[in-house]
């Protein structure tokens, strides 16, 4: 049995490509950068949550698993994710299988540890590796250890090397493997690495926009989804409220609102204690208990 029918995108079953126009704009970089990119430096709102590539629903997931439902929609099959701290692991979403193919290729993940030397390893691996789409997330990588000068500039090499096209059952998917390299600042990657470099394109995840902060305001009050005009002023006034927060601190504020057991009417002063710690409002003098 070849590899590739050994490993399946779990979950996948019906999932069809990303309908672009209702995807955040990162996402959308990612979805036509595949076409052309191998790396991708990814830097801004990366610990949040953020709508379901695949469509479900009132759905939000983190960072790798949307950025996995967007590269499996594409035919990727593996997601592999790299850090300095605990080095290379299979991501969660993925076929256990995977792991059995990827040690046949001399990718154990409990060989790899999280330095530059091991990832410039891994990297060169999947780089050359055409049986199988693989895609490579490195976490953290503003704190990479190690002989960065060589990681980079094996990476560069890897970049300007010619593609060997892949198996025919495998067009679709992205010509290289991709790599996701997830910064604090794109400066904190080489300059002449990032410079004039064709293979690589940089994305910058930026905070919920509006309609994004009331699809989540719906999840975190389902009691308020009705059809009345009340309840959606009231979810449409979290929103407009939460302007600058993440998704995360949303849930946060929704827990705080709960723990005053005040409701959505009271959110400006729920906001208010979430943002300050303080329960005192200046313009009435009262306190929050």
């Amino acid at each position: 049995m070849s590899d590739l029918k050994k490993v399946s995108p779990v979950g996948s079953a019906g999932v069809e490509a990303p309908v672009r126009a209702a995807l955040p704009a990162w996402m959308v970089e990612v979805v036509h950068g595949l076409s052309i990119r191998t790396q991708f430096v990814v830097s801004g709102n990366l610990s949040d949550l953020y709508p379901a590539p695949n469509g479900s629903s009132g759905s939000f997931v983190d960072f790798a698993e949307s950025l996995w439902q967007i590269l499996r929609a594409r035919g990727v099959l593996v997601l592999l994710v790299f850090d300095p701290v605990e080095g290379l692991r299979l991501h969660r979403s993925c076929d256990p299988a995977a792991l059995e193919v990827l040690a046949r290729h001399g990718i154990d993940p409990e060989d790899f540890s999280g330095d530059a030397c091991h990832l410039r390893q891994l990297q060169k691996l999947l780089a050359e590796w055409r049986q199988l789409p693989v895609a490579l997330i490195v976490d953290q990588a503003s704190h990479l250890n190690g002989d960065l000068e060589d990681l980079f500039l094996s990476v560069a090499r890897t970049c300007r090397a010619t593609p060997v096209p892949r198996p025919k059952q495998l067009a679709s998917a992205p010509q290289g493997n991709p790599v996701f390299w997830l910064v604090d600042h794109p400066a904190d990657l080489p300059g002449w690495f990032s410079t004039r470099n064709d293979a690589l394109r940089e994305i910058r995840v930026e905070l919920p926009d509006l309609e994004d902060r009331y699809a989540y305001a719906r999840t975190l009050w389902p009691e308020h989804r009705g059809v009345e005009i009340w309840e959606r002023r009231l979810l449409e006034q979290v929103a407009l409220e939460c302007e600058g927060e993440t998704l995360v601190g949303m849930r946060a504020v929704a827990a705080l609102a709960r723990a005053e057991n005040m409701g959505l009417e009271a959110i400006s002063d729920v906001l208010r204690v979430y943002r300050t710690g303080s329960r005192r409002n200046p313009w009435t003098a009262a306190v929050l208990r």
